[in-house]
């Protein structure tokens, strides 16, 4: 008896490793979603200084002389003067669509926006943004939530994919 469950066991193995199709070009999979892209123009001069608005989704926080700056998980960053640590003060906020991190070296704001790495500056003096540097696709793309990635997609090249939408 115990012979014949180690061979079923063994047939079952076996099995499960043969294809039943013609290969590769014989298995279409069609995915329920569709990427959502926006212009690369349009996704640049998103960054800008706008009002202070209320933190959602904190993310991660860094401390720099006399301002604090918080990460709004896949939305931006959030300045505030923290000059009185006991009552921070909200300043203004800054749209980077799908930041993560933020780190802060000398007087310059280092920030992951989407596929990009950007880097900025924000003058407390007269309450400007001046972007120093941008440098596209440091950072891998989105994959959809049934994994695929970008180039499963057809993207135009100056689009940047920002998200996926069941079709």
């Amino acid at each position: 008896m115990r012979r014949f469950f180690a061979l079923a066991l063994v047939a079952c193995l076996c099995s499960s490793c043969w294809t039943f199709y013609g290969g590769d070009d014989d298995y279409l999979y069609t995915t329920p979603y569709e990427a959502v892209t926006i212009p690369r123009a349009d996704f640049e001069n998103a960054v800008v200084l706008e009002s202070p608005r209320a933190v959602i989704n904190a993310g991660k926080i860094y401390v720099k002389d006399d301002f604090l700056f918080i990460n709004e998980k896949e939305a931006g960053v959030h300045i505030y003067n923290n000059a009185d640590v006991t009552a921070p003060v909200a300043v203004a906020y800054i749209p980077i669509l799908g930041n993560t991190d933020i780190a802060v070296k000398n007087n310059t704001i280092y920030a992951h926006h989407m596929t990009d790495l950007i880097a900025f500056q924000y003058s407390a003096f007269n309450n400007r943004l001046r972007m120093r540097n941008r440098l596209q696709n440091v950072f891998p793309g989105l994959v959809s939530p049934d994994g695929f990635n970008a180039a499963s997609y057809n993207i135009p090249t100056d689009h940047v994919l920002v998200g996926y939408r069941p079709l």
